[in-house]
Parts: C-alpha cells; sequence; structure tokens
C-alpha cells in the first residue's frame, strides 16, 4: 500500500494530529498508508466499540477544535452520513501527484476538498437545490483557525481565494480531539524541534483521553482532560526528557500553544520554553530533594511563573526566601545553592555567606539591629539593613577581612553613574544565610574580570588624591565616620587642575543634572583607605582640550586680564575668586563689566561676549552657583603655568583661600 507522509511538516497543528496518529496506531508516520489510516478512522482504539465519528460527537473538546457548526453538530438528518462518507472518500482517494501544493505541507494533489464534498453530497441524498448554495470550501469547521470564503466571519476583506490544503490533512485533523487537553482554557498543542519527545508527550495525552473516554458509557459525554497550568505541563515535558538516556545531547525547547476556535473569539496564544530553561529544569531532577522542591514550585501557579522567568533571566527569585512552614523555616540551601549555581552567579554564595559571618561577628548584640534580625524573616527590608551591613564591612576591613576589591564585586550596578554604594541584590540572600547560621569564614576569591566603570572612578579619585600634598588631612577625612560623606574633594581638584579633565570630573563626581553627587564614592574610598595596606595607584587622565563655555571664558579673561594687567599675575586672579555665592555673583558681574569697558576703549575684532546668566549656570542652563564657581576656577587654573604639584608656590598663595571655603578637602 502507499505510504502517505515522508516526515513531519513543522506546522504544530498537523504535526500535533501526526504525533496522536502515533500515538493511535503505535507506529511511526511513515509506516501510515492508505488502509491503517482507514482502520484507524473505522475504530480508534482497537476496541471494535466506537468509530472516531462516533467518539467524535462525544467529545467535548471537539466543538472548542471545529465549532458547532460542521455536520456532526449542526446537521442531524444527514451529519454523520456526510462525515462518514466525506471522510472516507478522501482517505480512498488519496494522491500524492497533481497541480496543487498544499499551502500547509506541500503535499501535491489534483482533487480539491471542495469536489469531495460535492460528491459526497450527492452520493447521500442531500436535496440538489442545497447543495449549490451550501459552503464547501474548507473552513474553521473542518481545520483550526483557517479563514473560509464562503459563511466564515474570520475570513480576511481582501482574501480573494480559499486557501489551498490536501485533503487527506482535513481527515488527519479529525484526529486531534484524541490527545486535545485543555491549557489555559484553550485547547493545547505541543510544539518542539525535538519530534521525538513532542510525539512521546502527545501520546502521553492520547492515553489520557482513552483512559477518560473509556471510563464511561458509550452514551455519556468525554468531559475535557482537566485544565492545567503551565508548571504541570512543565513537569510532566521534563519527566518525559528525564527518562530519555540521551536527553543531555538533545537541544529540546518546547512551545505551548493555546488555542480556541469558539465563535467570534477565536485566539491563539504561546507560552515559549527555551532549551537553556529545560536544560535548568533538568539539572534540578537529579536530585531527590530539589526535585522534590521543583515539584512544589511548578504545581502552584502562583509561583510557577516568577519562577521560570527568573531563572530563565538569570535573575534572583523572590520565592527563594519564603518561609516553608508554620514555623518560619527556610528551603533547604541545596534548592536555593543550585538555583545559584544555573543562574551563574554561585561565588554570590560564597560573599553571602562570608557577609552574614561577618553580621554575626560585628553587630552588637544589645542594639535594636541585632534583635531584628535574630527575630524577623523580614529584617532585609529595613531602611538601615544596608548601612548595618556597610559599618560591619567597615569594621571587617579595618582587620583585613575585607577589601575594596571584595566590596566592588557585589555592588548593585557597577557600571552606572552617578556611583551609589548599594547591594540591594545580595540583602536576601545574606540574610538566607545569616538565619539559618550557615557561613563561610574566608573572604571569597576574586573574580579576575574587565573593570567596571565604577572601579576606573575610584582609581581615578583614589590615584589624585595619593599625589596630592594634602593627602594625608583628606585621607582621615575618608576614614572618619562622622565626616566621610563630607569631603568633596573640590580644592584637590583645584589643586590639581593642570593634570585632571573637567570631562572625569562631571562624569565621576555630578550627576545627569550636574548636581555634585558623591556619598558613594565616599563610602567606597572609606573602605579603600581603612584596609591595613593600601596599594599605590597611579594617577591617570585625559588632559587634551576641551570645550565649554567656563573655558571659553576662561580663556578670553586671561587674554583681557594679562593685556590689562602686563605686569600681574595670573594666578593671583584666581586667588581674588571669592567663595561665598553672593560675592561671587558679584565679583563675576563686575569682571564683565571692567572687560566690556577695556574693549570699548581698546576695540578689537572678534571679541567673545558672555552672558552673566550663562555663566551662572550649569551645562543645561540651570542657575546653579557652587558649580559655575568651581567649573570658573578650575578652567582658569588650567591656564597657569605652573603645575601644582611640582611647585608648592600655588599652594602657598591658596592657603588662605582654603581656609575661608566652607567646603572640606
Amino acid at each position: 500500500m502507499k505510504k502517505i507522509f515522508e516526515t513531519y511538516t513543522g506546522n504544530s497543528f498537523l504535526d500535533n494530529a501526526l504525533y496522536t496518529l502515533e500515538g493511535l496506531g503505535s507506529c511511526n508516520i511513515t509506516e501510515l498508508n492508505v488502509e491503517k489510516l482507514k482502520k484507524l478512522f473505522q475504530d480508534p482504539y482497537k476496541k471494535g466499540h466506537q468509530s472516531l465519528m462516533q467518539l467524535n460527537k462525544r467529545l467535548k473538546n471537539y466543538t472548542m477544535l471545529f465549532t458547532k457548526n460542521g455536520p456532526l453538530h449542526n446537521d442531524k438528518e444527514f451529519g454523520e452520513r456526510i462525515y462518514k462518507t466525506l471522510m472516507e472518500s478522501i482517505i480512498d482517494g488519496f494522491e500524492d501527484e497533481g497541480e496543487n501544493i498544499c499551502e500547509l505541507s506541500g503535499m501535491r494533489f489534483h482533487k480539491k476538498f471542495e469536489t469531495y464534498y460535492a460528491e459526497t453530497l450527492q452520493k447521500i441524498g442531500y436535496p440538489a437545490d442545497k447543495i449549490i448554495g451550501k459552503d464547501k470550501t474548507i473552513n474553521r469547521c473542518w481545520f483550526p483557525l483557517i479563514g473560509g470564503l464562503g459563511s466564515d466571519a474570520q475570513a480576511l476583506p481582501q482574501a480573494r481565494r480559499a486557501i489551498q490544503i490536501h485533503p487527506i490533512w482535513v481527515v488527519v485533523m479529525q484526529f486531534l480531539p484524541l490527545s486535545a487537553v485543555i491549557f489555559k482554557g484553550g485547547v493545547l498543542l505541543v510544539d518542539s524541534s525535538n519530534f521525538e519527545f513532542a510525539k512521546l508527550m502527545v501520546a502521553k495525552f492520547v492515553d489520557e483521553i482513552k483512559s477518560r473516554a473509556e471510563s464511561v458509557s458509550v452514551s455519556q459525554q468525554i468531559e475535557n482532560y482537566k485544565d492545567y497550568a503551565k508548571g504541570n505541563y512543565i513537569l510532566q515535558a521534563l519527566s518525559i526528557l528525564d527518562d530519555k538516556e540521551d536527553y543531555d545531547d538533545e537541544y529540546t525547547d518546547i512551545n505551548l500553544w493555546s488555542f480556541s476556535n469558539s465563535g467570534t473569539g477565536a485566539s491563539c496564544e504561546i507560552d515559549r520554553v527555551p532549551n537553556r530553561l529545560i536544560r535548568k529544569l533538568l539539572a534540578f531532577k537529579k536530585d531527590g530533594y530539589t526535585s522534590k522542591r521543583l515539584g512544589y514550585i511548578l504545581n502552584n501557579p502562583k509561583l510557577t511563573n516568577s519562577f521560570l522567568e527568573s531563572l530563565e533571566t538569570n535573575n534572583d527569585w523572590w520565592g527563594l526566601y519564603i518561609p516553608i512552614d508554620k514555623d518560619k523555616n527556610l528551603i533547604e540551601s541545596k534548592f536555593l545553592e543550585k538555583y545559584y549555581e544555573l543562574i551563574g552567579k554561585k561565588i554570590n554564595l560564597d560573599y553571602a555567606k562570608y557577609i552574614a559571618f561577618l553580621l554575626n561577628i560585628y553587630v552588637e548584640k544589645e542594639k535594636n539591629f541585632a534583635k531584628l534580625i535574630d527575630s524577623s524573616l523580614d529584617a532585609y527590608k529595613d531602611d538601615n539593613y544596608r548601612v548595618e551591613i556597610y559599618k560591619a564591612l567597615i569594621k571587617a576591613t579595618q582587620e583585613g577581612k575585607w577589601s575594596l576589591e571584595h566590596h566592588l564585586q557585589i555592588i548593585d550596578n557597577p557600571d552606572s553613574f552617578p556611583i551609589k554604594n548599594t547591594f540591594y541584590s545580595f540583602h536576601k540572600l545574606i540574610h538566607f544565610y545569616y538565619w539559618k547560621k550557615e557561613f563561610r569564614n574566608e573572604l571569597p576569591t576574586l573574580i579576575q574580570c574587565q573593570k567596571t566603570q565604577v572601579e576606573n572612578a575610584c582609581e581615578w579619585l583614589i590615584g589624585l588624591v595619593q599625589i596630592d600634598k594634602n593627602k594625608e588631612k583628606t585621607i582621615n577625612w575618608l576614614k572618619n565616620q562622622q565626616y566621610y560623606a563630607q569631603v568633596t574633594f573640590v580644592e584637590i581638584l583645584l589643586r590639581q587642575a593642570k593634570t585632571v579633565s573637567m570631562k572625569s570630573v562631571l562624569t565621576y563626581l555630578y550627576d545627569e543634572n550636574w548636581n555634585s553627587i558623591r556619598i558613594g564614592l565616599n563610602e567606597l574610598l572609606r573602605i579603600f583607605f581603612n584596609q591595613p595596606s593600601q596599594r599605590q595607584i597611579t594617577f591617570g587622565d585625559e588632559n587634551g582640550i576641551e570645550e565649554n563655555p567656563f573655558t571659553d571664558f576662561a580663556e578670553a579673561y586671561k587674554k583681557y586680564y594679562t593685556e590689562k594687567y602686563s605686569n600681574a599675575k595670573f594666578r593671583m586672579l584666581v586667588k581674588s575668586i571669592p567663595n561665598d555665592n553672593r560675592k561671587f555673583k558679584s565679583w563675576l558681574g563686575n569682571t564683565l563689566q571692567e572687560r566690556e569697558k577695556y574693549y570699548n576703549e581698546y576695540p578689537q575684532e572678534n571679541i567673545a561676549v558672555f552672558e552673566l546668566d550663562e555663566l551662572m549656570s550649569n551645562p543645561s542652563g540651570e542657575r546653579r552657583l557652587n558649580f559655575a564657581r568651581f567649573a570658573i576656577k578650575f578652567s582658569l587654573l588650567k591656564l597657569t603655568e605652573l603645575n601644582e604639584y611640582q611647585s608648592n608656590e600655588i599652594d602657598e598663595d591658596f592657603e588662605d583661600v582654603l581656609e575661608e571655603t566652607e567646603l572640606i578637602p
């Protein structure tokens, strides 16, 4: 006998129907021929009890697949005869050659479905005057979600012809109800690049529906297979893959289709489970405890989606930290540690255990915070949690048990500005191990990786501090618990203006609104300078030509000043700039007026004009006198002939200015 199919098609509807046929016939699709297909149509379960037509009339899922408008449910007089005769005629007349090409499978054929339908109506004695007007095209009554040109409201307005489908597929699709289970209120289709896996999963559904059909009287309706959630079906898939000896070598992704073909609400959505997520889930199955815990999570719809999303995207999952019983016991570390291993963050476990160990040592037991972390699972939510951890880390640093290099590996955003010394992503994990009293007493091994932007900023500022003549004073302020946050580095930047670029200053020490924001960076430097031993960092910076209103003003003003006061030292001008904002505004206004007056008396070509409001504002146009005062001083100092740390002359001239300022080094 001529075989019908060579391989699967890649079309989810067709392939699921083929998987169903394989499950019913216990054979491969390449073994299916016309004779076997007809026998399965006449007796799918090989029990001699009911034909496919009789089963489909009883199956509740049939109308979800093919609506109630087909002959089985919408024609009491002729329906069964139309259905049986039409299906058998198509099977008997199977052809694999012809001028027509199936748009779903690529199979060739000559005789169209409409012709088979018309001949069937004539054969069974359907009223001749009604045959002409009857819709005989392939529509949603014969193939789910297919728009037809007859009475089907789903046809696209621009459609000019019916879709070309090989008639044999209409027959094959009639077997789909025998494996159709419910998912998200619609019918489930299993789509996978691993055809063998998909075949096994659909075969399981075939057995389930067969068991349900055989458990009730042949006169009773067959209820739908339970509407399981996504997690339940994934567990079934994992069980199938876990039973296969060679699953580690196979690429398996799963697409869970949920579609409805009913009425005007026809719809389809797909939940994708990629191969990399399948690999991770299977890893949980290798251990008894983690497998059991995985089953609990995937069987709980409230947990499943967030768990799968977090696992797939390699992010922390909130459900790892919820109590698993009324005694507030947390899940076993084994599951959490497997999770972190699978998302590629195993090193985080070492850091969390170690920091929990430091908390246990350095948090003063009589303090309220100690009582909080010992009594509450939610202590990590407390506003002071980060602060208290930071205090413990400072104490550990002073004793050589922590370092800036280690600290930079736990901060949340190592490549973002402005710099923030936060490690919220570790809070839950630290408290998890603290609560369970599972510690690590050795510093984690540093991970060698590309330098982050925050690390570059720290080295830039540390190197700058280390070359400054007043470095001891600055370092003492940074080490001090009460005053480290007030250190602004303004005077250091002015003293080192010749070697520092404004671009670096703005990048590392200001936010996007040009506000000075240094607290995060200061906290990091406090760790570095509290280390018992500190490496010497070579300072380096870009120091090319920078163009902005302040540098333009500085260059123009130097030209004017040296012309007008030929014997004056230009550096003395910078000393005269007031540190008080009110006085600075007055000085700047007077300076612009004097310059304008000078060029009115001694005209020159192409003299730049500067507006007072522009010079008192930041580059975004907002009034920022503190920034303007610093930027003008900084730009003027870059034009002096002396290099600060090659001579102390500038420092001596600036000594009284530094004493007047409200800013700490």
